[in-house]
């Protein structure tokens, strides 16, 4: 039971606002996708307006959601790339190490 305490204590100690975006953030591309799927594939013109006002309503909340990461520094996509990449593996490693711990 401690063990299973520790393992709560560590998982809630690395979810933090970021991560939680960046996890809406995940969320929001994918119903983008399956909404813009929706769209292609509607058979009836009703369908297809439903499939595209969702579509449209997920496509502003993906500009808020990286809006706010984008604000917060969380994502930095006007760095050089390079830059980018030594940060994406300084958190790749951050990953590895929390999961073998």
């Amino acid at each position: 039971m401690t063990n299973m305490v520790d393992s709560m204590k560590a998982i809630r100690k690395q979810i933090d606002d970021q991560t939680i975006a960046c996890d809406m953030l995940l969320a929001s591309k994918t119903s983008a996708s399956a909404y813009f799927m929706g769209v292609l594939e509607s058979y009836t013109p009703e369908l297809r307006a439903m499939c595209r006002s969702a579509l449209n309503q997920t496509l502003d909340e993906y500009s808020v959601l990286m809006e706010l990461i984008v604000n917060r520094d969380w994502l930095k996509p006007y760095e050089p790339i390079g830059e980018q990449l030594v940060e994406s593996y300084k958190q790749s490693e951050t990953v590895i190490s929390h999961h073998k711990a």
